[in-house]
């Protein structure tokens, strides 16, 4: 039992709870509460008549040695305090609130006091103030006549100020009714707690042990616990209402499942375009991108809501931003041009520019648009008009392809979504041109029969012209299958190719080893090559060549024994063709391979020709891409001469057989066994249709079967899982509390170890630097930290949540990456630094004066807007690293890590940078190859073979004279 236990028990009152009552109302300020026996559990609640009622908010638990301090307030409504619950053996101690503050005067006690006060205190703001500090909050330390700048926000740099206020208003938490501080008032701040300022503030801070021995303490104590109070009263009654809330969603749920119901029978008794029935619930918003996604087929929910999840900007484009990360699509803006609604654009979504509400906007035909509005639930035929009264931009959505492995039938059934329609108009055009090809040989043999011996020119005409206008029908349908297909086509090229690229930026990190660049490309624009071999004019021919097929029952009709020569015929052909695209087939392969690796040898040379110049190398890596080159030419040169070898047994089989069946026929006629002369021109004229036809649909094999080594190179695309797992939980937003534990890593099952048991925290607003020499595990560390891989053993901690179990990509969002060789844009300053943020310029401007490069681009001749050439070549080295560090930090994140991406500012940008990002309170991980860059690190961890071997301050490693210090000691040599 230490000096503050004993002096504790000496003063004060020993009360215990028994059978008949296990609480305490903790409602008397004059008395602190000291737990000497057992938990106790704290709740907040409602009081009348010295008594709790209504419902409990659980707070958290008191552990045996620790602190309770009384607090009440009441106002006109109700009066609330707090309630101590525990267990028939719980014993409680209860002293003055003087003999308390007696202690923290005494010098032997006071350390222990504040302690525990501070304790306290931390643990009730933590649950008054709930909401995290904005990403712009400053610190201010102790001291007298601190000055804060108005309308920004501040935090106390330690964990509990006592802050009076001489000047000017502060608001806890922006709250303009119970958290107003005016001047006079007195706050007790913890590092939870934020305020932001109305016009200029004056304030004395003061710790806990110099501010307990004033005279106002006891006053100033009541006075922030009233407060605490009134701020616990509205989470409890945010609780109750979020309780409602979640009520009245189940209920507005259950209506939206019976609209989607009634919508479901609406299909079926209605055109599509006029089934919609709007749903309740969720904002307009969330319902307008319901209606769009419905006919995408695209599924959206409601984006988290918790307080932790709910961003602090409110813009349209950020809650879609929310909206479409929560259905884990791609969203891009367009420009509604003129006359745009007279044009099939597919579903979007738009704007008013009178109000901003959003509106769905659905074609209704290939030329007509209807303009959905759930702010009005009303549907209108889009004209000029109403056209005009939409503003510019408008968002289209791209459907994902399913997280798990995917086989053809998956890609099929993704690609061929929505295009029903067109694939049935297609097949049906198809059957009746089929079927009016059978007229031709049917005529033939009737004006052979009968026309001509009789001489009957009238009906010689009348068939010409059924047989003129049989031939425009055919063209007709010709024409219809043609576009139905290109719209089939189009449709799915675009999903399916849109789809392909999000997948392949969702992969892990680890996938992109096995692949260069060039040959990866490739591999994904595999399915532009199948698209381009799969064009309309063979999907046509291998349609109408199907249906050419019905000649055969005229072959039979006319001449059984010439059907049976035919059909041999057809069936050698058949025969000394299939040996030869086996043959195609293992060419194309090899030659796919070869033209992957020669796409990804020649990206390399392109990107390194500055290094292939400085070694002289030119003529080995010409010598390397001509190996390769003459390859895939002799592999390529086969495979033509035998396409050629086809082609001329495709010119060949049809005068052979044409030869064989007048031969055929001629004998028979010797044998007396002949046929009328219109039967056989029928047959001829069946028999060339039919031959044809098959000749086509071997050719068009050909290109098919070409398709077969794109598909296979495509495969580990569709075979591995994006890293995106839906069935993990946001992270939340982060306060950039960082904790590496006993972290192992290795890059094989058998390989060596790269990181082997490295271990250290980062606290939010921390300065952390990793350093190393070459090989020391300082990338994969990085990686590591980035998600980009996951330890062999150990775990990674964002704010206590392990990294391998929350959404990887929410996490990544809220970092900002800077890395030593990142790449600038081929595009303008400002899109380079907002990205695909949404951001304004006005944001863009901030972030540019913290990065130190505001004067740069104020300098240049169109400032943001001017446009710079991909990698930045018209940049200077240190101009590129600020525009990545603008880009990093726009988003104002909690985390930010640098890859040496300091290395070309001079001190006085590097000071500039470093102070904007102390502003931010964000949590900075450097990985340092030039030591001068982190002597203001706050610790600095030395990496050597993968193990943490020292860690300190600058001052302190220098001292130690150990590895940091030989480092540091070769770059100041």
């Amino acid at each position: 039992m230490d000096d503050f236990d004993r002096k504790i028990k000496e003063s004060g009152e020993q009360i215990t709870f028994g059978e008949t009552s296990t609480w305490v109302l903790l409602n008397d300020p004059d008395y602190v509460w000291y737990i000497a026996e057992d938990k106790v559990n704290l709740f907040f609640v409602s009081v009348e008549q010295d008594a709790p009622i209504g419902s409990r908010m659980p707070l958290f638990t008191l552990e045996p040695t620790m602190l309770a301090f009384g607090s009440v307030s009441s106002r006109p409504k109700e009066t609330v305090s707090l309630l101590a619950t525990g267990n028939p053996d719980t014993k409680l101690i209860r002293i003055r609130f003087e003999k308390f503050k007696e202690m923290i005067s005494q010098a032997e006690l006071s350390d222990i006091a504040c302690e525990k006060l501070d304790s306290w205190h931390k643990a009730i703001t933590s649950c008054a103030f709930r909401q995290l500090p904005p990403k712009e909050s400053r610190e201010f330390g102790a001291g007298k006549d601190i000055s804060l700048e108005d309308n920004m926000f501040f935090r106390p740099a330690r964990s509990v100020l006592w802050c009076e206020i001489t000047e000017g208003t502060g608001l806890l938490l922006g709250n303009r009714e119970q958290g107003k501080l005016e001047s006079g008032a007195t706050f007790a701040f913890s590092d939870n707690t934020w305020m932001r300022i109305r016009g200029a503030v004056k304030l004395n801070a003061f710790s806990t042990r110099e501010f307990g021995g004033k005279d106002v303490f006891k006053k100033s104590f009541v006075e922030t616990y009233e407060i605490l109070l009134d701020f616990l009263t509205l989470q409890r009654n945010r609780s109750l209402t979020l309780e409602r809330d979640r009520l009245q969603a189940k209920r507005l749920a259950d209506e939206s499942f019976t609209a989607r119901a009634l919508h479901d029978v609406a299909l079926a008794l209605l055109p599509e375009s006029k089934a919609i029935i709007f749903e309740e619930g969720g904002s307009h918003l969330l319902t307008a991108c319901k209606i769009v996604g419905r006919h995408l087929g695209i599924s959206f929910k409601s984006p988290p809501d918790s307080a932790n999840d709910v961003p602090e900007t409110t813009s349209p484009f950020e809650e879609l931003s929310r909206i479409a990360r929560t259905a884990r699509i791609k969203i891009r803006k367009v420009l509604l041009s003129e006359s745009w609604w007279t044009q099939d654009c597919g579903p979007l979504l738009a704007f008013k520019a009178e109000d901003g509400s959003p509106v769905a906007l659905i074609p209704a035909s290939s030329i007509r648009y209807q303009m959905f509005d759930p702010t009005n639930k009303t549907r209108q035929k889009v004209d000029r008009k109403l056209a005009h009264s939409l503003g510019l931009d408008a968002y289209t959505f791209y459907r994902p392809l399913p997280q798990h492995k995917l086989s053809l039938i998956d890609i099929l059934k993704f690609g061929l979504k929505g295009t029903r329609k067109g694939l049935i108009a297609a097949l049906i055009m198809g059957l009746f041109g089929g079927l009016l090809t059978l007229i031709m040989p049917i005529a033939t043999g009737f004006i052979f029969n009968s026309v001509i011996p009789n001489a009957e020119t009238d009906l010689l005409a009348q068939i010409s012209v059924i047989l003129v206008t049989c031939a425009i029908g055919i063209m007709i349908f010709d024409i219809t299958v043609s576009l139905a297909l290109l719209r089939v086509e189009g449709k799915s090229k675009s999903a399916l190719e849109a789809a392909l690229w999000d997948r392949l930026m969702s992969f892990p990190a680890s996938f992109f080893r096995g692949y260069t660049a060039g040959d990866l490309a490739m591999r994904n624009m595999g399915i532009s090559i199948i698209y381009q071999l799969i064009s309309v004019s063979t999907l046509k021919t291998v349609i109408a060549s199907t249906f050419s097929l019905l000649n055969l029952f005229l072959l039979f009709h006319y001449a059984p024994k010439l059907a049976w020569v035919s059909i041999v015929i057809t069936l050698l052909t058949i025969i000394i063709f299939i040996p030869a695209p086996l043959f195609i087939l293992r060419c194309e392969k090899k030659i796919s391979r070869l033209e992957g690796k020669i796409t990804g040898m020649v990206l390399q040379f392109i990107t390194g020709i500055s290094k292939l110049r400085l070694t002289g190398s030119e003529d080995r890596a010409f010598g390397v891409w001509a190996k390769e080159f003459s390859d895939k030419k002799i592999l390529t040169k086969k495979s033509r001469i035998t396409q050629n070898f086809l082609n001329t047994l495709f010119s060949i089989v049809p005068i052979v057989t044409l030869m064989l069946l007048f031969w055929i026929t001629a004998y028979s006629i010797m044998d007396k066994e002949g046929m009328p002369i219109g039967n056989f021109m029928a047959f001829l004229s069946a028999s060339t249709n039919l031959m044809g036809a098959i000749m086509q649909m071997l050719t068009a094999s050909l290109l098919v079967i070409k398709v077969v080594p794109f598909y296979n190179r495509l495969k580990p695309i569709l075979e591995t899982t994006p890293e995106n797992d839906e069935t993990k939980p946001s992270p939340g937003i982060l306060d950039g509390f960082i904790d590496v534990n006993h972290v192992s890593f290795r890059y094989s099952t058998e390989g060596p170890l790269i990181l082997d048991d490295v271990s250290f925290t980062a606290k939010p607003g921390e300065f952390i630097a990793i350093v190393g020499s070459s090989g020391s595990g300082k990338s994969t560390l990085l990686r590591l930290l980035l998600g980009f891989d996951f330890p062999a053993s150990g775990s990674i901690y964002y704010d206590g949540k392990d990294i391998s179990k929350v959404d990887i990509l929410e996490l990544r969002r809220q970092m900002g990456v800077v890395l030593q060789d990142g790449q600038i844009l081929e595009a303008s300053i400002i899109e380079n630094i907002t990205g695909s943020s949404g951001l304004s310029i006005k944001e863009a401007w901030e972030a540019a004066e913290m990065a130190g490069c505001k004067k740069d681009i104020e300098e240049m001749p169109m400032k943001m807007h001017t446009y710079v050439t991909a990698g930045g070549g018209t940049l200077s080295g240190g101009q590129r690293q600020r525009i990545l560090i603008a880009r990093a930090i726009i988003r104002k994140p909690r985390i930010i890590f640098f890859d040496e991406a300091t290395s070309s500012l001079d001190n006085v940008t590097q000071a500039i940078v470093s102070r904007s990002l102390e502003a931010l309170r964000a949590t900075r991980v450097v990985i340092a190859h030039r030591l001068s860059t982190i002597i203001n690190a706050d610790r600095i961890f030395v990496l050597e073979k993968g193990s943490i071997l020292e860690s300190g301050t600058y001052e302190e490693l220098m001292k130690l004279e150990g590895l940091f210090a030989k480092l540091a000691q070769r770059q100041i040599a």
